[in-house]
């Protein structure tokens, strides 16, 4: 077969995403039981406990198809989130809405603007709808939102800013954000990707669901269930935008892309307040480890990328998290801390950020 004449050139020209190892194959390997996987940001502490008994109680209708646009979980997250259900569109994680984006808005030629360090289906995407990314520059571990601007042009369709940023954990400030999305063309969108904003500082959340309220219709927000609420394994994730935006998103959409098993875990994670604050106590607490070991980091990473597999208990991989999320060179950084402790089994390469 000629892949070179039948494939969508588009298509041809994207890389094959390549995610850490399983922790079945780490347990095979490495003959380890208790396994945290750092390279995806799984939680260790797992879902709540109305997540998994919805997740019980879902088993006698496994044979029924799900809603193919998730009104209820839609109406629930409107409510909690104080948006409208016709500005929320759900899919098989956020990897799912942002596809589903990509297929809706991004035509040949169209220029998307992706910092060059973030995370890569957006460019996946871009590339299979023939699109152009065009790259911006980082400072340090943070993407240049100056530089953004500076690439902006007639061309541009979408610009992808994800903040917390996947991998490198850096949030934007507030109001160094919130200037420069009043500097953005109206007819531009500006993709937020937030699955990681629940872990950010007060001074780096820049309450995205409140602007586009506000009047910032060119805002598309997206949202996991896989971070805060634990729930990655189950694949949902969602995007808030423009109600004519995310009619078109679902015409084109794959129809029961969302499991009925998904929604309703969904909605019972949704329910469990308690359980995400108990998260939130957890993920502070972890803040109190020495800051000081984050530019011991630094030496680290000459030594080159590595991913880890870590038999820890949850109070020593909860106090790591904190970096992960939100602290620079995270990844190293937790590296560095796994071979004080003297905890760490180091098999392969970090080659992605981890899926949300």
């Amino acid at each position: 077969m000629d892949i070179k004449r039948i494939g969508n050139p588009g298509a041809l020209k994207t890389s094959v995403y390549v995610p850490g190892k399983l922790k079945r194959e780490v347990r095979r390997g490495l003959g380890l039981s208790n396994i945290i996987n750092m390279s995806l940001n799984e939680s260790a502490n797992g879902p709540s406990d109305l997540a998994k008994n919805a997740y019980l109680k879902i088993a006698n209708q496994l044979h029924v198809y799900s809603d193919s646009i998730s009104r209820d979980l839609r109406q629930e997250l409107a409510r909690k989130l104080g948006c409208k259900a016709d500005q929320i569109t759900i899919s098989n994680g956020a990897e799912g809405v942002i596809y589903n984006l990509g297929m809706a808005i991004v035509g040949e030629d169209d220029e998307a603007i992706i910092p060059e360090i973030t995370f890569p289906l957006y460019e996946t995407i871009v590339k299979v709808m023939r699109g152009r990314p065009v790259k911006t520059k980082m400072k340090g571990f943070r993407i240049d939102l100056q530089d953004i601007l500076r690439t902006i042009t007639t061309r541009t369709k979408v610009i992808f800013l994800c903040n917390p940023n996947n991998p490198t954990g850096d949030a934007q400030r507030k109001q160094e954000l919130i200037a420069f999305l009043e500097q953005v063309s109206k007819d531009i969108l500006v993709v937020i990707d937030e699955a990681y904003i629940d872990f950010a500082a007060p001074d780096a959340d820049p309450q995205s669901i409140a602007l586009f309220n506000g009047g910032m219709e060119n805002l598309f927000i997206l949202r996991t269930f896989s971070k805060i609420y634990g729930l990655a394994g189950v694949r949902v994730g969602y995007g808030i935008g423009h109600k004519e935006l995310i009619s078109l998103i679902h015409r084109i959409k794959p129809p029961f892309d969302v499991s009925i098993v998904g929604e309703n875990i969904a909605l019972a994670a949704l329910a469990d307040r308690k359980f995400v604050e108990r998260i939130l106590d957890y993920f502070l607490a972890g803040r109190k480890f020495p800051y000081w070991i984050l530019a011991v980091s630094y030496a680290a990473s000459w030594f080159g990328g590595a991913s880890a597999i870590i038999s820890a208990d949850k109070a020593f991989a909860g106090g790591l998290s904190s970096y992960f999320v939100m602290g620079g060179p995270s990844i190293i950084a937790g590296i560095v801390l796994l071979f004080l402790a003297k905890k760490i089994r180091i098999f392969g390469p970090i080659s992605q950020p981890e899926i949300t």
